[in-house]
């Protein structure tokens, strides 16, 4: 009973804190409030890209794959999170860009770019760069229309997942084909 006055105590004492940040309106906390739970899987989505990075450049392709497969889970979550619990903010729309951008964008580059640097460093470094930017391209105009009726694109953690499987299957990874696949999911993400 006094664990549990104690915690009640807390609470109240820390909700009144927060409400002062508010003026006191218990909508726009709890609204806030709210917001976070999307932004957290925006931050799991942006950690295990991190990870899948780390994994990359230490030639662990599975792992990264594993952890891209996560993204993908994390990225599908925060958007359906956000539009239920109808907590989208300005803050929570460009976290998720970045976490976007750093797990199908960055992440696929490196498992790119660590393919091919060993043999062809200048084809290593066009191709990561082809596919960041058609994948900034392709966020970009997802942020400015959002979700549309028509193809704008096929969807970067779509193109980030058939490139970053291709590396690790054992039909789709000679040079000429790999390199193929890069092209053409990087071609299909900025075509309209």
């Amino acid at each position: 009973l006094t664990i549990w006055s104690f915690i009640d105590y807390f609470d109240h004492f820390f909700w009144g804190l927060y409400l002062k940040r508010f003026n006191h309106d218990e909508d726009k906390a709890r609204q806030t409030l709210r917001s976070l739970i999307p932004n957290f899987f925006s931050f799991l989505n942006l950690a295990f890209g991190i990870f899948g990075i780390f994994f990359a450049l230490n030639l662990q392709f599975r792992f990264s794959a594993l952890f891209l497969v996560m993204c993908v889970i994390f990225d599908a979550i925060d958007g359906s999170v956000a539009r239920k619990l109808n907590a989208e903010t300005n803050f929570g729309a460009r976290l998720d860009t970045v976490s976007d951008f750093v797990s199908f964008g960055l992440l696929p580059a490196t498992i790119i770019f660590v393919y091919f640097k060993d043999q062809w460093p200048i084809v290593a470094v066009l191709l990561s760069l082809i596919y960041i930017l058609a994948t900034a391209f392709r966020l970009n105009r997802f942020s400015s229309t959002g979700h549309q009726d028509y193809f704008q694109g096929i969807p970067s953690p779509f193109s980030a997942s058939i490139v970053m499987f291709s590396n690790i299957s054992v039909l789709f990874n000679s040079v000429p084909v790999y390199t193929f696949i890069v092209l053409l999911m990087s071609f299909l993400m900025i075509s309209s």
